[in-house]
């Protein structure tokens, strides 16, 4: 069986759409050729037109991602690829992409309602959030963290000290962590 034999073998013909029954895939179908993976779409063109000038992608004007039939098919570039699919509303964008996460809330439609500055909770009372060891997490503890500020032994060696991580030490030293905390000497 030639390779063109054994790729028609594994088309599905309709009076509309020819469908790539192949190797599954998500999107497209794909053929094995000679050790290459070849989009079936792309080899259907090269069938029917000759091989594709670089820089080149074969569009669909069906829209059907597995569809090989080439009078279905045309040539155009990345550009016109992407205003092909705008223009067919394939733009995965909002829900469709599951980005509505920052939604919920409304931040993108009223993006005037989200509590920046002054109106931010946390930082209206900062008395009010939990600090140092009044955190669960807190893996320091106030006297620790005065003997990190104090100390001038290596940050890796303090970490192993206190079964902490490096980047912990770093933090701390650097004062963006622990800040409530004053060192006597």
């Amino acid at each position: 069986m030639t390779m063109i034999e054994r790729f028609w073998s594994k088309v599905k013909k309709s009076p509309g759409c020819w469908m790539w029954d192949g190797s599954p895939s998500k999107r497209y179908g794909y053929f094995r050729t000679n050790r290459t993976r070849v989009a079936a779409h792309r080899f259907s063109w090269e069938i029917h037109n000759g091989e594709i000038p670089p820089g080149l992608c074969v569009l669909h004007r069906c829209d059907v991602a597995k569809c090989v039939r080439p009078d279905h098919l045309f040539l155009g570039s990345q550009l016109e690829n992407i205003a092909d699919r705008d223009r067919k509303g394939r733009t995965a964008r909002g829900e469709k992409l599951g980005h509505n996460r920052g939604d919920r809330n409304g931040t993108h439609t009223m993006p005037e309602r989200v509590a920046r500055g002054d109106r931010n909770w946390a930082k209206a009372h900062p008395e009010l959030m939990p600090r140092g060891e009044q955190v669960k997490t807190a893996k320091l503890t106030r006297e620790r963290v005065a003997e990190i500020l104090s100390s001038s032994m290596r940050q890796d060696d303090i970490a192993r000290k206190f079964g902490v991580s490096q980047s912990l030490i770093s933090a701390v030293r650097l004062r963006q962590i622990w800040k409530h905390v004053e060192v006597h000497s």
